[in-house]
Formats: structure tokens, C-alpha cells, sequence
């Protein structure tokens, strides 16, 4: 069976980024980070990519829908 965590992190060390985790709490995420940010049930992830920027997030994946940045 895929693993499409580790897919994910073999495609952004092919591109250059060195990833070192997936993080889906700003308040978590370390330096080299790729920050998933999405809504959720209680709370919007996407409030939180500009934490997730200024903590060092390598990348920011987010859900477009109904959302502008």
C-alpha cells in the first residue's frame, strides 16, 4: 500500500525542499515544515498560514475553496 505522507515528502525533496515534517497546527510546526492548512470542524487552518510563514514553514498547502489569500 502507498504511502502518500512519505510520496508527499520525496516530491518536495525532488523539487528542492528540504521537508523535515507535515504539520497541521501553527503552533507546532518547526522550521522546514510544510504547514496543511485546511477548514476544520471547530476552527479554519487557513487563519494561521501567515503563524506558519513567519515560524519557517518550508511550504504551505492549503484547501482553495471559498478562501482568498
Amino acid at each position: 500500500m502507498a504511502n502518500p505522507v512519505k510520496e508527499l515528502l520525496e516530491w518536495f525533496g525532488k523539487k528542492g525542499l528540504e521537508v523535515s515534517a507535515l504539520a497541521i497546527d501553527s503552533r507546532c510546526l518547526k522550521r522546514g515544515d510544510v504547514f496543511l492548512a485546511y477548514p476544520g470542524d471547530s476552527d479554519d487552518g487557513r487563519r494561521y498560514i501567515g503563524e506558519a510563514m513567519q515560524r519557517g514553514a518550508a511550504a504551505v498547502l492549503w484547501d482553495p475553496q471559498d478562501f482568498e489569500w
